[in-house]
């Protein structure tokens, strides 16, 4: 907003408050009506502005007016107190470094390393932590920086140490006086209400479109009474990953016009280490980087600001493994009436196939372990599961159940207590979007080329309500279906193939696949090669060895690829990591991101 005035810093009336802001806030024409008729004086359009004000009137408790993806640092003159925080879900991203003499924030850590004196190494408790699914949503690849959480706020009086303190806590209270009907008419309405309030720019408002529902839905909202919006959509030539034709489908019967960026593996091969730099965290697959050519691709268009579906599986139950929890449940507790388990078991694998090895795979033995949050838990399972690679990859220094120990304790049992099991699952999922997903595929790589998307899924509001209803409002497992309450609520303004699609996330092709070329062989031959996993120090050069060799050898698409392949895609991009941020020095980023004299402020 206000792209004439809204120059940042913005300050107060009397300039005794200054904020930075990346990001919007919604419902802006409101809040400033209010502030307005309270006595204060806006010099800006800009809804950044507003921030400055609303502190004014309400103190620390103005995060709570928030509605909105930002991420910003304010700072009170007259109190000498610096704030710092967060959106809810974390779509935007905010760190910061500490030491006795100086706290450092920047929404890259490249902005942080700009400081020479700042230490530069990967962070080994990532690394045998968030990147082997050891869920949590402050996650850094570098020791010493941290993130401020999402839904925190980081207070820094004079003389003290920074604190974090949450405004907003992941609450799950059902409520049992809401039928299936009442609740998706709220959810349809809640849904449009999202999208209409991100679509408020001083510039054209696009989309994002795969080939599911959750872009679909935003896309048909979106385009509802207008003829000007574009659809971008990232294609996999000649993949199975390619999801082209139902996105065509959608852009069609929306009436919008398609615009395509083909992601071949050539072209995704050019851009990973410019991907990792932007993202600056380990890539499992290769997404990252098709969204980063996505990215580009849409500013060459001209296209400054976009809605995506990012958000929806987390709170909506969208993803495999909660199918897969409930069978568990089901079968425990002697309620399925359905087909056979190994049926079932059969039924999810086919419906969701194409996932299988990255994003889900079927744990063996899953009722012999033990069961800390109650009730069988497939992230935490998961986990168990990855952590007999930690010893073999870290040389012996750490023990196989140190990835689950990570686990338990970043998301303690006891703290889930009262919960039942779906929305257990879904408080580690919106972690896991905040310290996983949205950096890999969201913020990062959107500003690496000047593009804000904006995700109606992850509003307030929406999720407020969402946090209320049963599971059974979202998972059908006798028809093997999840999103059902919003596939009910959209039931008529899509085209049935998209409604009644099983959930496909966003997945490029394989590493295995963008590699499959001289040059990808050549990149990890040298990468991976002996000389640099032992200069890095990183991971073990024989583990490494071991499992390049085992990826390499099985069929192209077997299951033992699928399941190898984000761990190659681990190992491949924490070392470009290392060569990128770490061994290249302040120079580097000192060239990106200058530092501005404080006097500027004056």
């Amino acid at each position: 907003m206000d792209l004439v005035d809204g120059d940042q810093p913005l300050f107060n009336e009397d300039r005794s408050v200054v904020v930075v802001c990346n990001g919007e806030i919604y419902d802006y024409a409101r809040l400033r009506s209010e502030l307005e008729r309270a006595g204060h004086r806006c010099r800006t359009r800009s809804d950044s502005e507003l921030i400055v004000h609303l502190y004014e009137a309400y103190g620390d408790d103005f995060v709570s007016f928030l509605n909105g993806e930002f991420a910003f640092i304010l700072y009170d003159s007259k109190r000498k107190r610096l704030l710092a925080a967060r959106d809810r879900a974390g779509v935007r991203p905010l760190y910061f470094h500490w030491t006795e003499d100086r706290l450092l924030l920047c929404s890259e850590v490249k902005g942080i390393f700009r400081d020479p004196t700042v230490h530069r190494r990967i962070s080994s408790e990532y690394i045998f932590g968030a990147a082997l699914g050891a869920v949590h949503d402050d996650a850094c690849a570098f020791e010493g920086i941290h993130t401020v959480r999402p839904g925190h706020m980081l207070v820094l009086e004079l003389y003290g140490a920074p604190v974090q303190r949450p405004f907003h806590r992941w609450t799950f209270e059902l409520n049992d006086g809401i039928d299936f009907s009442e609740a998706a008419r709220r959810v349809g309405a809640l849904v449009i209400k999202s999208v209409h309030r991100r679509a408020v720019a001083d510039v054209p408002v696009h989309c994002y479109l795969s080939g599911g529902i959750d872009s679909a839905i935003v896309c048909s909202v979106l385009s509802s009474g207008r003829s000007d919006v574009r659809a971008y959509h990232a294609s996999f030539p000649e993949s199975a990953y390619s999801e082209t034709a139902e996105a065509q489908e959608i852009a069609t019967y929306c009436g919008v016009e398609l615009n395509t960026v083909e992601c071949s593996g050539a072209a995704m091969l050019d851009s990973i280490i410019s991907t990792v730099r932007h993202v600056e965290l380990p890539l499992p697959n290769c997404n990252s980087v098709a969204k980063f050519l996505l990215s580009r691709f849409v500013n060459s268009d001209g296209t400054k600001v976009c809605l995506n579906g990012e958000g929806a599986d987390e709170m909506f139950g969208g993803y495999p493994f909660f199918k897969l929890e409930a069978l568990w449940r089901a079968t425990l507790s002697s309620q399925w009436k359905g087909p056979s388990l190994k049926a079932a078991s059969r039924s999810l694998a086919a419906t969701d196939s194409r996932s299988l090895g990255s994003v889900w795979n079927p744990i063996p033995n899953w009722q012999s372990h033990k069961r800390p949050y109650g009730w069988p838990n497939y992230l935490h399972l998961a986990c168990r599961a990855n952590g007999g690679i930690v010893p073999l990859l870290s040389g012996f220094r750490l023990t196989g159940s140190h990835l689950e120990n990570e686990f338990l304790c970043r998301l303690p049992p006891e703290s889930y207590v009262g919960l039942n099991a779906f929305n257990v699952t879904r408080r580690m999922a919106m972690h896991r979007l905040a310290g996983g997903i949205l950096p890999l595929l969201g913020d990062r790589v959107e500003m690496a080329h000047g593009v804000e998307c904006r995700t109606p899924f992850l509003d307030p509001e929406l999720l407020d309500l969402l946090s209320t209803l049963p599971e059974m409002y979202f998972i059908d497992l006798e028809n093997m279906t999840e999103k059902r309450i919003l596939r009910s609520a959209f039931s008529g303004t899509l085209p049935p193939k998209t409604l009644n699609a099983p959930k496909h996330p966003f997945l490029a092709p394989l590493w295995r696949m963008t590699l499959n070329s001289p040059k990808g062989r050549q990149l990890l031959g040298d990468v991976l090669s002996r000389t640099s996993v032992r200069e890095a120090g990183l991971f073990a050069w024989p583990a490494v060895a071991c499992i390049k060799a085992a990826w390499q050898a099985l069929p192209p698409n077997s299951l033992g690829v699928r399941r190898l392949d984000p761990l190659i895609g681990i190992l491949l991009t924490t070392h470009i990591l290392y060569e990128v941020l770490v061994k290249a020095g302040p120079t580097s980023a000192s060239s990106i991101f200058p530092m501005v004299d404080k006097g500027a402020l004056r």
